[in-house]
């Protein structure tokens, strides 16, 4: 349904996503619209491309958030941290 490229450039989370069925199309959209609705301007950033490829930056202090609302979303099935940090 999506590909996902995540990416840490210096603060902020890059991810290059890709809607491959226009199913999920409007839940994405959601998630987005749940973040440009906040206070906070600069927690997500999206930038839409051709193909229904989209260029989002999410603040460091905002990943969480972010990954939370694409699981509400039923976009994610499960997270899994491949560096535990505590």
């Amino acid at each position: 349904m999506l590909k996902i490229k995540e990416e840490k450039q210096d603060t902020d989370i890059h991810f290059q996503i890709q809607i491959k069925d226009d199913r999920y199309l409007e839940q994405f959209k959601l998630v987005l619209q749940f973040f440009d609705d906040n206070k906070v301007y600069t927690d997500v950033l999206s930038y839409p491309y051709e193909n229904h490829e989209y260029r989002v930056i999410v603040r460091e202090d905002y990943y969480n958030d972010f990954l939370a609302e694409m699981l509400k979303a039923r976009l994610l099935q499960s997270l899994k941290w491949n560096d535990l940090v505590l």
